[in-house]
């Protein structure tokens, strides 16, 4: 079961150190430069999404039942 683990973990950071290597590549974009603060928002944004869409669903499915 360790080495399942381990390999999770593993798998788990080489894809976080392929997402940071994009983002840092996307920082040399000139739109990105000058517009951070906006590309910040946009990604928290994005990231609350889906926490919004199951509050939603829940409130509609405690509602109707």
């Amino acid at each position: 079961m360790r080495m399942r683990t381990s390999g999770a973990l593993l798998i788990h950071l080489c894809r976080a150190v392929r997402a940071l290597r994009a983002v840092v590549r996307a920082g040399n974009f000139p739109f990105v430069k000058h517009n951070f603060t906006l590309v910040v928002l946009a990604i928290v944004a994005v990231s609350v999404l889906p926490v919004v869409f199951e509050a939603r669903l829940l409130h509609m499915y405690l509602t109707h039942s």
